[in-house]
């Protein structure tokens, strides 16, 4: 009998002890399990020994410089430089134009011109500099202001010397007959173009001493005017510029060839006509809708408001007890198919419409009192 102790081998015959799981004489294992934990065992064994002999790997010191010290820096800066132009600290823009009193007003034509061509000069070498948008955005609206300022002038300078404009007049239309150039209140000016619209002549002129490319000159029934020129601000400094400013000079020029060489207004009467007040506010409300953070919004909201009025304040308009033409109704019909209906010119227009329908569409004191509010509310100069 065998020995409880003692097991025979199932691959070679031999006995071996029974507690043996492998056999001492043929090598074989009995048990699955302990055999693949071995052999794990083993693997493991020799894959740390070969980790261990296996040589450190050496680190690029100067790629490691090259990544944290000049890639990373260089792809950081390119991804926030759009932004950080905006921030770019710079001095504002100063315009040297104050308003003078009519009787303190001691200035000629040639000196608010050569005023306006020295401040032109300062104006586009800080444009050229480097500074941040917001800040080209600034200058450009400081500058037209100062246009603006100077054309105050200029028109107190026309008032002060009206005893001697009968004369002015008389000289300008014989040179302008002729084409040539001549000296008229201290300025070297030569015609250009002769303009007849809505009943009011006006030349525009060409002053070609002191020379200052920034405004338009008109001569119109024996007075001189001054406007700022935005088709060549546009062309000169669009390149300059970001999308929204380059985009406002756009439609100011815009209005400007679409006028001629008027003004909105001409002695009082409105020049532009209904279809272009619908144009201009349309543009306008799409230029805002586009760029909602333009940092001179309330000066085109105060456009479109001064349109509107327009808009609604034609000549015809105050001709009370007269049915407004078929001509009028259309440009109200497409003033209010064409611009937004949630803006305040389409609620104010179509409210003005409503007014003229419920009475026939005759020109009433009622019309006349919307409109009146209107132009109070946002503290309009009456044109007639």
């Amino acid at each position: 009998m065998m020995n409880d102790d003692i097991k025979i081998c199932p691959y070679c015959g031999q006995k071996i002890k029974a507690i043996a799981k492998k056999c001492r004489f043929c090598g074989k294992w009995f048990d699955t399990e302990t055999k693949k934990e071995n052999l794990k065992e083993k693997t493991e064994i020799k894959y740390n020994e070969k980790q261990k002999n296996k040589p450190e790997k050496q680190v690029d010191k100067f790629m490691v410089f090259l990544l944290l010290f000049i890639f990373l820096p260089a792809i950081v800066f390119i991804l926030i430089r759009p932004f950080l132009i905006n921030y770019y600290p710079s001095k504002a823009f100063v315009s040297s134009c104050t308003p003078v009193d009519y009787e303190t007003n001691n200035f000629t034509f040639r000196e608010v011109l050569e005023n306006l061509s020295t401040e032109e000069n300062e104006f586009k070498n800080y444009i050229n500099g480097k500074i941040s948008n917001k800040a080209k955005e600034d200058a450009f609206f400081t500058y037209i202001n100062s246009i603006n300022c100077y054309a105050e002038i200029f028109d107190q300078v026309n008032y002060k010397q009206d005893e001697n404009f009968d004369n002015t007049i008389t000289t300008f239309n014989q040179y302008l007959s002729n084409g040539n150039s001549t000296y008229i209140g201290g300025l070297l000016i030569e015609p250009v173009e002769f303009d007849y619209r809505n009943n009011c002549p006006l030349v525009r002129i060409k002053i070609k001493e002191p020379n200052v490319p920034t405004v338009r000159t008109v001569f119109n029934e024996g007075y001189f005017e001054l406007v700022p020129d935005f088709n060549y601000l546009y062309t000169t400094y669009n390149s300059l510029v970001n999308k929204e400013l380059k985009d406002y000079l756009f439609i100011k020029a815009k209005e400007q060839t679409d006028l001629g060489n008027y003004s909105y207004t001409n002695d009082g009467y409105l020049v532009a006509t209904m279809q272009e007040l619908t144009s201009w506010i349309n543009e306008w409300q799409k230029f805002l809708n586009k760029y909602p953070k333009f940092s001179h919004r309330k000066e085109i909201e105060h456009d479109i408001q001064l349109y509107t009025w327009y808009f609604l304040s034609g000549e015809s308009f105050y001709n009370v007890g007269k049915p407004i033409t078929e001509s009028e109704k259309d440009e109200f019909k497409m003033f209010l198919a064409t611009i937004d209906k949630n803006s305040e010119a389409y609620k104010t227009v179509n409210d003005a419409f409503k007014i003229l329908a419920q009475n026939d569409y005759i020109n009433c004191n009622e019309y006349l009192n919307f409109v009146g509010n209107y132009a109070n509310k946002y503290n309009f100069s009456p044109r007639h």
